[in-house]
């Protein structure tokens, strides 16, 4: 739970890292289902958190983390195997940008 604003940092800089390095637009879908991945991941978190301050555990926990491998696996597949568009430096900067504005706007208003 101490840790849970590293699920959207990472979450966010490493699909920009991606997008960058093959310069390929994403699939609007892809993007959804990986963000859902990572929201799900810190979710997660911060339920089992909450669960470990109370002092109890819930089996229901472990589904967590085997949605949050599930959407981001369909996310960077859907990446690699979608026809994407070629961009320029220019748009990559700015879809890195809104990524990552996003994922700090959705952490903050959870």
């Amino acid at each position: 739970m101490i840790l849970a604003f590293l699920y959207p940092m990472i979450g966010g800089t490493l699909p920009c890292f991606v997008i960058s390095r093959l310069r390929r637009l994403p699939n609007p879908w892809t993007l959804y289902a990986w963000r859902a991945g990572v929201m799900t991941a810190m979710i997660g978190s911060l339920m089992r958190g909450a669960l470990e301050i109370y002092g109890t555990t819930n089996r229901l926990t472990a589904a967590y983390p085997i949605r949050c491998g599930a959407l981001c696996l369909a996310g960077a597949l859907g990446y690699l195997i979608a026809p994407q568009k070629m961009m320029e430096r220019g748009k990559i900067a700015r879809l890195c940008k809104s990524i990552a504005r996003s994922m700090i706007l959705r952490y903050f208003l959870f």
